[in-house]
């Protein structure tokens, strides 16, 4: 059997060891419940939307204790992410992973500044949910459910 290239890895499998896939429902459950936390927390004027995009930055590698390097809706919807190297995750490996998500919020501070801002909000916005259907896009469509921020921090959601 030939060895599979990077042109192939959407149809690979990781292998037992690291954690067995979840289902598709369950990872969109689980960002909807962070999506809903971000949401609420983004309706504190001014800091808000800043708590949001940060708590989406490093979501999965805080180490407090009730999220166990995960985030909320992982941890509610029994998920976590793997890195390949074996190593725990970290804010830094989370912010790789996860800074598509942030730009939100920055796009709500630059609303707030009167016209100049909504001009430069705008075309963020759209490219921010270009990236999001985009990642949402790759979930859906590849066997091992790989957004383009686990291939660039090398990591991989699965079953806890």
């Amino acid at each position: 059997m030939p060895t599979p290239t990077a042109e192939h890895a959407d149809t690979e499998m990781p292998d037992a060891s690291s954690g067995t896939i979840p289902d598709k429902l369950t990872r969109f459950l689980a960002i909807l419940i962070d999506s809903v936390l971000t949401m609420l927390v983004s309706w504190i004027p001014v800091l808000g939307p800043l708590l949001g995009a940060g708590y989406f930055l490093v979501r999965d590698g805080l180490t407090l204790d009730f999220m166990n390097q995960r985030s909320i809706g992982k941890h509610v919807m029994g998920l976590k992410v793997k890195r390949a190297d074996g190593q725990a995750m970290d804010i830094e490996t989370s912010a790789k992973r996860n800074w598509m998500f942030a730009i939100g919020g920055v796009t709500a501070l630059l609303a707030e500044i009167p016209l100049f801002g909504w001009l430069l909000a705008l075309p963020i916005s759209l490219a921010a949910l270009a990236i999001g259907l985009y990642e949402g896009y790759r979930v859906l469509t590849r066997s091992d459910q790989k957004r383009w921020g686990d291939d660039t921090a090398n990591t991989t959601v699965v079953n806890a």
